[in-house]
């Protein structure tokens, strides 16, 4: 976070398939959700294939999603990653049947250290870092983080990335945003 908020940290493009970090990310992660017995459905766009971004900064940013979803998504829930593409960007889109976030702190999230302070979630481990570590790295990829939200609702966190994050560099960056459902 201190290298992102520095502007020490830079990302290194290389074209790979998204599909095989978006599979990569979904076992690794596979293990926690079935201890909790939450299902992870999984939709890609047919014409979604190559991506030219940082590899290792997409699965990191794709892991924190699905992990605070798994986190804050009660035993037998559902987390629903779709990959879809508009406008010369990707799209992934980690949506969760948890607790949901209130308005007042949608707009906050992303902050380092910062967490939502409830009594279920105080009994949750983490530093408050993952999504201000997903923030920092989406915005060195010329794209944006968007938020919805409501409590008892659930999340969905999307992720969105230039199809082409060297091509991207060379326009105006997208404005980060977070929205409330």
């Amino acid at each position: 976070v201190s290298k992102i908020e520095a502007g020490r940290l830079t990302i290194c493009s290389e074209p790979f398939r998204i599909r095989d970090v978006i599979k990569s990310s979904v076992d690794t992660l596979h293990p926690a959700a079935s201890a909790k017995s939450i299902v992870i459905d999984v939709s890609i766009a047919g014409e979604l294939d190559e991506v030219v971004a940082d590899r290792r900064a997409c699965k990191q940013m794709l892991m924190n999603l699905l992990s605070n979803a798994c986190k804050f998504t009660p035993a037998g829930g559902k987390i629903h990653l779709s990959a879809t593409t508009s406008n010369e960007h990707v799209v992934l889109a980690v949506r969760d049947s948890g607790i949901g976030i209130s308005a007042e702190h949608v707009s906050r999230l992303g902050q380092p250290f910062y967490q939502v302070d409830s009594s279920y979630t105080r009994q949750l481990e983490g530093a408050g870092l993952g999504l201000a570590i997903v923030r920092g790295l989406v915005e060195l990829h010329n794209g944006r983080l968007e938020i919805e939200s409501e409590v008892g609702n659930g999340s969905c966190f999307k992720l969105i990335l230039p199809l082409d994050t060297d091509a991207a560099a060379e326009m105006a960056p997208l404005q980060p945003i977070a929205l409330v459902a």
